[in-house]
């Protein structure tokens, strides 16, 4: 016998569909004109019968058919049967979209997560066996060289090693920084990385590090930037025995915080790095300058410039450039010279940016 054409999933039959129509006939009594019976069928959308009031569906069974005066009722009970089947269809179709993009969403956060906590797995092990990162830089000499050319070390965390060097005749920039090292680390491996270099300038960029930590124990936080502190100053000093001048970058702005940042994040780590940035600027002097980079990256939010930004701690190829034009002019105005192990001595106040040049 086959089945009615209306949806495959349909649990009924022609010959079902006739015996509930002849029973409810017999219950209800009431009779559909020819012209209802045709408007019912075309509801139910069973093509290619009854489409003339005299004809019956080719079923052996007499008497019943399409086109005679059927019960209103019955045929909205038939009707209902299939639309109510056809919003089940919909509903669980929806449904399973719905579950298969929860799974899929579900998978891509357990891979980022899984890659992010890889990354910091290997770096905490890193650090246990090299806490200060001396391996890193190892033949400090390989990177020297023998010139008129006054000899500048970038020192600290990320922010340092990413520094792009400016292109010049003046100066010989040789990179010492390593990645989400804290204050206490470069402190730690000055002495390694830095004096056999014998450098004329030291500049440090570092903080950002110690200052993230706050997020995590927010009931430390004075102890943090106290630290950080006695760490900043004792690196001016540490450049200063050398015969150096220490150039001191004020800690980097930071940009918006993305979204699975944000549990480990909190508006105390920028009130902190605007605290520790007035306490840099304090410590300008003899041999010691304070360069502003906050400023040359802050918007009037106080934010990272969309234009410098890589992601929300660092900067990109564009940002050093900009910034570069502003360290070449700061030390073109110390004016000082190589001759052997002496530099000019100097008061310099912090190096203000001109913002019109940003």
């Amino acid at each position: 016998m086959s089945k009615l054409g209306i949806i495959p999933a349909l649990p009924l039959n022609l010959a079902e569909i006739e015996a509930f129509i002849s029973r409810a006939i017999q219950k209800h009594g009431a009779i559909l004109n020819h012209r209802e019976s045709i408007a019912v069928r075309d509801r139910v959308g069973y093509k290619g019968i009854g489409r003339y009031p005299t004809q019956t569906p080719m079923t052996g069974h007499e008497g019943i058919g399409w086109g005679k005066s059927l019960p209103n009722r019955l045929f909205l009970i038939v009707g209902n049967k299939v639309e109510n089947h056809m919003s089940l269809n919909k509903f669980w179709l929806g449904a399973i979209a719905l579950l298969s993009l929860l799974l899929a969403a579900s998978i891509g956060l357990n891979i980022l997560l899984y890659n992010r906590a890889s990354k910091y797995y290997l770096e905490l092990n890193q650090t246990r066996l090299d806490p200060y990162g001396i391996d890193r830089y190892r033949d400090d000499r390989q990177t020297t060289e023998n010139s008129e050319k006054l000899r500048v070390v970038l020192f600290g965390d990320s922010r340092a090693a990413d520094w792009v060097v400016p292109d010049n005749n003046r100066y010989q920039f040789i990179n010492r920084g390593i990645g989400s090292q804290t204050s206490i680390q470069t402190l730690g491996r000055f002495e390694k990385h830095v004096r056999s270099l014998e450098p004329e300038i030291v500049i440090i960029q570092v903080g950002i590090n110690d200052l993230k930590t706050i997020a995590l124990f927010p009931e430390r936080r004075e102890s943090i930037v106290t630290n950080l502190r006695e760490h900043l100053t004792a690196l001016v000093e540490a450049s200063r025995e050398l015969g150096a001048v220490a150039i001191v970058t004020t800690i980097f702005p930071v940009g918006p915080v993305p979204l699975q940042r944000q549990p480990f994040w909190s508006d105390e780590i920028e009130k902190a790095t605007i605290e520790v940035n007035d306490y840099i600027k304090t410590l300008a002097g003899e041999n010691v300058v304070v360069f502003d980079t906050f400023t040359v990256f802050a918007d009037d939010r106080g934010l990272m410039f969309a234009d410098y930004r890589k992601d929300e701690l660092h900067v990109n190829d564009r940002g050093y450039a900009q910034l570069n034009r502003e360290l070449l002019q700061l030390l073109d105005r110390l004016k000082l010279e190589r001759s052997g192990r002496e530099t000019i001595q100097l008061q310099s106040p912090p190096h203000q940016v001109d913002r019109r040049d940003v």
